[in-house]
Parts: C-alpha cells; sequence; structure tokens
C-alpha cells in the first residue's frame, strides 16, 4: 500500500563528472537541486554538507543536476521522524521525470522494530510507475 506522505530525497545524475566528491550542501548553492513537491532549506540542516527537505503529502524529489555517475559510491546519511509509515529517505535512478524512476529507500525505523515484518522491510526497490 502506498504511503500518503513520503520524505525522499532523490538522486539524478544527467551529466558528465569525472571521478569527484560532492555533498548536498554545495549542490544546493550552486542551484543544482531542482526540488518537487517539497521545499529545501540549508538553514535547517545542521551541517553545510547537508540539505533539509520539507514534509508533505505525497511524493517528493530533490533531483541533483549536472552529475553524472556510472560508477562508484554513494554515502547517504540521513535523518527522520518515527513516524511508522512516513519516514522514507532514498536514491532514486534512471529518472525520466518525477512520476517515472527506479529507487531504493529506507525506512530507517524499521531497522530497529520489533516485529520480523517490519525488520524486512527496512530497505526496498520500487520501478515507478508500475512497482510501487
Amino acid at each position: 500500500m502506498k504511503p500518503t506522505s513520503i520524505l525522499f530525497a532523490a538522486l539524478l545524475m544527467p551529466t558528465l563528472a569525472f571521478a569527484a566528491d560532492h555533498n548536498l550542501g554545495e549542490l544546493a548553492k550552486a542551484n543544482k537541486i531542482e526540488v518537487f513537491n517539497r521545499t529545501l532549506d540549508q538553514t535547517k540542516a545542521g551541517s553545510s554538507e547537508a540539505v533539509f527537505l520539507s514534509a508533505a503529502p505525497d511524493d517528493g524529489l530533490a533531483w541533483i543536476t549536472g552529475v553524472e555517475l556510472s560508477e562508484g559510491t554513494i554515502e547517504l546519511e540521513s535523518k527522520g521522524k518515527n513516524e511508522q509509515g512516513r519516514s522514507f529517505v532514498g536514491i532514486a535512478f534512471h529518472g525520466q521525470d518525477n512520476r517515472v524512476f527506479d529507487a531504493v529507500y529506507l525506512r530507517p525505523f524499521n531497522f530497529q522494530a520489533t516485529e520480523q515484518e517490519r525488520r524486512s522491510h527496512a530497505i526496498q526497490y520500487i520501478s515507478m510507475p508500475g512497482h510501487d
């Protein structure tokens, strides 16, 4: 069942960049993050390397533009509120637009759940729009 509210940070990397480190704070300052159904606020992030995305009903995305990743490592630190069915964060890729993309997302509070069913859904993969 699809949640009615989702906090979801995503990456889309459409142009070439060679081996380099990027952080979301610098990308936001350079206007290289395009937000869909969220607002981005660096003053609430708590770090110059981070971004804060607002909560809102329905899916929200933050597309990173001007960077391409074909091989490498993506490191992600996430924070959220422990509200079952509402605290999601992940990485989207193969994005065609805000409705067609693949994503791996985390339900961070399910990692510590006592119920096995919730723990087994702590990391999930979706391929929108057909497999949400």
